[in-house]
């Protein structure tokens, strides 16, 4: 069985040059999920911040799907093994970067939204559950450089989504 790739790895770095400051939320270390759109007429679309950008996974062939709740319906496996795929892409000599690279958007002009549309959450735990993630997704010193904070939270609402 082989180890499983260590996507907080120090050693890792970006081709995303805005990854590697210092003083950046968001290294490859740290990929949090959320959904953008570049316009308010536009469809929501899944995307991994890295540095000060938003890179579109599902139009860089990185998810099958755009749609955040079939992606939070995966297993825990298959989104690691997505996660691991994704930090792979976005290392330094990867040889997919000309790929990619047209799906990385500045940060600074897109609309982060909530992780799916909300249906039924009128309780309080599912509106905690969201402002949490909206949170991580937003406010990266939250994440202090780790998706674990993260993943708790997806963890509990996938819960509170699907049982």
């Amino acid at each position: 069985m082989t180890a499983p790739f260590d996507t907080n790895s120090p050693d890792l770095v970006s081709w995303v040059e805005s990854a590697n400051a210092p003083e950046t939320p968001f290294p490859i270390q740290n990929l949090p999920y959320g959904r953008f759109r570049r316009d308010a007429s536009d469809p929501w679309s899944i995307g991994v911040a890295i540095g000060d950008q938003v890179l579109d996974v599902h139009g860089a062939g990185l998810a099958h799907s755009s749609d955040m709740v079939q992606w939070l319906t995966l297993g825990r496996a298959q989104r690691q093994a997505q996660r691991e795929a994704i930090s792979m892409a976005l290392q330094h000599g990867n040889e997919d970067r000309a790929r990619i690279a047209p799906w990385l958007v500045p940060m600074s002009t897109v609309e982060l939204g909530l992780p799916c549309d909300v249906r039924n959450a009128g309780s309080p735990s599912m509106k905690s559950l969201f402002t949490g993630v909206r949170r991580s997704w937003s406010d990266p010193l939250r994440l202090d450089h780790r998706e674990s904070d993260l993943s708790r939270l997806l963890d509990q609402l996938i819960f509170e989504l699907v049982g």
